[in-house]
């Protein structure tokens, strides 16, 4: 490293120093370690995680519904219970997240997933008109999934064989 990187490199740390003892000066020392850990927690702490977060992400966009009201109880109709279904089903298959981890992460009781993941599950699209729909959201949801870990990975993206686990 030539010495015009390293005083770059010198003067930033200097100027994260003084933004830092500004900041303690003014909050306090634990009011500040407190927001450092809150951050820390905000970000996906594993691979599973990261894929569970991206996940809800695409499927939020594609259902057009928030992501921070996702969880909620605000709808009640079919769609809504139709996107419960996807991300519950994808949760499992490719973040391999248990029905408890499901239901604690979509704020639904863990019997509720077992429905949702069955309903995915025993979709009949060729002889249930209503399936097909369905079938088709999962699919461009699930593509869009694998073609974001496929650019992540740089490699084929393995999924749990028995989801119905």
């Amino acid at each position: 490293m030539g010495r015009k990187a390293i005083n770059k490199v010198d003067n930033s740390i200097n100027v994260f120093l003084v933004e830092l003892h500004k900041a303690i000066s003014k909050v306090g020392t634990d009011s500040l370690i407190e927001v450092f850990s809150e951050l820390k927690n905000d970000k996906p702490s594993s691979k599973e995680e990261f894929i569970g977060e991206k996940i809800i992400q695409i499927s939020c966009e594609h259902y057009e519904i928030k992501e921070d009201v996702f969880a909620t109880d605000l709808r009640s109709d079919g769609v809504y219970q139709d996107f419960m279904c996807v991300v519950s089903y994808l949760l499992k298959k490719y973040a391999k997240y248990n029905q408890n981890e499901i239901a604690e992460r979509i704020n639904r009781h863990k019997s509720q997933i077992s429905k949702y993941i069955t309903r995915i599950a025993f979709l009949k699209p060729e002889d249930r008109t209503s399936d097909i729909a369905l079938n088709n959201k999962l699919t461009t949801i699930e593509q869009k999934l694998v073609e974001f870990l496929k650019k992540q990975n740089g490699k084929k993206v393995k999924s749990k064989d028995n989801i119905n686990n």
